[in-house]
């Protein structure tokens, strides 16, 4: 996975930050970090992907394939 290869946890981050209702406190309290690292992370997770997590349909969209991922247990 991308996590893997770049050392990164852009999967956990974004599993949290969308878990805790794309609140950003929330989830960084969660992970033990900043709320402004949390901040940066899904900034960077962002513009990474070019993923827009305002939008409702692509948060969605990405809740329901982390689900999918989960029970065929690839994630």
């Amino acid at each position: 996975s991308y996590d893997r290869q770049h050392h990164t946890e852009y999967l956990k981050d974004l599993t949290l930050y969308l878990s805790c209702g794309k609140n950003i406190k929330k989830a960084a309290k969660q992970a033990g970090v900043h709320k402004n690292s949390m901040y940066y992370r899904i900034s960077r997770l962002e513009d990474k992907f070019s993923l827009s997590l305002g939008d409702d349909d692509t948060c969605f969209a990405l809740q329901l394939s982390l689900k999918i991922l989960e029970i065929l247990s690839i994630s």
